[in-house]
């Protein structure tokens, strides 16, 4: 009867000690945080996953073209720098600038944009009269505002077409008048009215609203 007491009690001891160590094993090997280690060929690590792309983020935007400023004795203007502006003297005093975003030698004559400034005489014109000369084109007749002046404008599609390279196209015009300082200033810009118009206007506009008088 002892003999068997003393088995009996033996076992159930083996069988206790048997559980805690297969506790213990579980403890350090779960709560460490270890993972049984795989062995197939198409195991991925973290760092080689492909990264999705998200959508969310927004696109890069389009660094603006580099800038250049033309200074006269009574204003100054900022162009795309890839642009070359020429400037003439006009008979009589004055200055003739005109900024071209082509290649005349190409006949690429648009967009551009011309500045004529020029003393005010018993010579000049009134503004009435130079929009009379115009009447011809059938333009629009209004006020914009430059460089804080109220000036008048005459704008609209040309009623002819201008030959290229690529076929017959409009040309959208409009011009500016606007007399200050015993200057007359007279601005005029212009750019094909083709499925362009709206990159060559935004870069017209540009020129128009960094106008500044000194």
């Amino acid at each position: 009867m002892e003999e068997l007491f003393l088995s009996f009690g033996w076992k159930k001891i083996a069988v206790i000690s048997i559980i805690f160590l297969i506790i213990l094993v579980s403890i350090i090997f779960f709560g460490s945080g270890i993972s049984p280690k795989t062995t197939s060929n198409n195991a991925i690590s973290p760092t080689s996953v492909p990264r999705s792309t998200d959508i969310s983020n927004p696109k890069p935007t389009t660094i603006p073209p580099a800038r250049a400023t033309y200074q006269s004795q009574t204003y100054s203007v900022s162009y795309p720098s890839v642009w070359q502006p020429q400037t003439a003297q006009v008979l009589g005093g004055g200055t003739f600038s005109h900024f071209i975003g082509g290649q005349i030698s190409k006949g690429e004559i648009f967009p551009r944009v011309d500045i004529k400034a020029t003393p005010i005489t018993s010579a000049t014109k009134s503004i009435q009269d130079a929009i009379s000369d115009l009447s011809i084109l059938n333009l629009m007749l209004d006020t914009t505002v430059l460089d804080g002046q109220e000036v008048t404008r005459l704008s609209g599609v040309m009623p002819f077409n201008f030959s290229t390279t690529a076929g017959n196209k409009k040309v959208f015009k409009a011009f500016l008048f606007l007399d200050k300082d015993n200057t007359r200033y007279t601005i005029d810009y212009a750019y094909y009215a083709d499925e362009n118009q709206d990159i060559s206007k935004q870069i017209v506009y540009q020129i128009i609203d960094s106008y500044q008088f000194k």
